[in-house]
This record gives C-alpha cells, sequence and structure tokens, in this order.
C-alpha cells in the first residue's frame, strides 16, 4: 500500500541521516583527538546530541556536560545540562550538537565564549564567518 511505502521511505531516509551524523561525529572526534582533546562539552540538545554522545562513546572521547540554555532538566543521559562554562576548563572544545538551528547555536556560543575552540561536523554546514548585520 501506499502508507507502508511511504513508512519504509521515510525509516529508509531516517537510517542514512542516523549513519550520516554519526560517521560525521566520529570523524570530528577523531580529528579532535589527533589534536589533543579527549574531553568535550556538546552544544544544544535533541536528537543529535544522543547521536554524538553514542558517537563519542565510540571514539573514546569523554563528554563533560551538555550547554542547553533552554532545557529545564539537570541531566540527560547521564551527562549533567549546563548552563554556563563556568569552572570549566577553557582549553575543552564545545561541539554544536543542536539540530534545530546549528548556525545559530554557534554564533550564539562564539558571541558569549570567543576565545574556545567550537567544532561542528561538516554536514551542519555552519558558517564560522557569517555575515555581520546579516
Amino acid at each position: 500500500t501506499e502508507k507502508s511505502r511511504l513508512v519504509a521511505t521515510y525509516l529508509v531516509s531516517s537510517l542514512a541521516f542516523f549513519r550520516e551524523a554519526r560517521a560525521g561525529y566520529v570523524r570530528l572526534f577523531a580529528h579532535l583527538q589527533t589534536s589533543g582533546g579527549c574531553r568535550i562539552v556538546l552544544v544544544g540538545g535533541g536528537e543529535l546530541s544522543e547521536i554524538a554522545i553514542l558517537a563519542a562513546r565510540e571514539a573514546g572521547v569523554e563528554i563533560i556536560g551538555l550547554l542547553d540554555y533552554r532545557s529545564n532538566s539537570e541531566y540527560v543521559h547521564g551527562l549533567p545540562i549546563l548552563r554556563h562554562l563556568c569552572g570549566i576548563d577553557a582549553m575543552i572544545p564545545l561541539v554544536i550538537t543542536d539540530s534545530r538551528s546549528p548556525q545559530g547555536a554557534y554564533d550564539e556560543v562564539r558571541a558569549q565564549y570567543e576565545t574556545r575552540r567550537i567544532e561542528a561536523p561538516s554536514f551542519l554546514r555552519i558558517s564560522i564567518n557569517p555575515l555581520r548585520g546579516a
């Protein structure tokens, strides 16, 4: 039936996205490890943060916490929800995992923590030099 076909198409598309996202985070974490980064902070909750958590476990990267200004929770998947980065080593990279507005999340943490290293997998297509006033 048409409904079955649509469900199957949706599942194939969803699984393809999951595989692409997981592979993107695994590559990013491997790159961070070669430059001495085995500890990170995720920025933004949701499905991408869950995928990044799986990829970090696979890559042997320690997640210090999840920076999420909008969450009402204290923990997600055993990770503390951070409202700020006070007390977090400034050398620990921030990794964008916000799927709703990855560019907005990047811009927000860049404005607040301009000296910190901020990373994101290429599939998020984040511009690190957005146009001023745009």
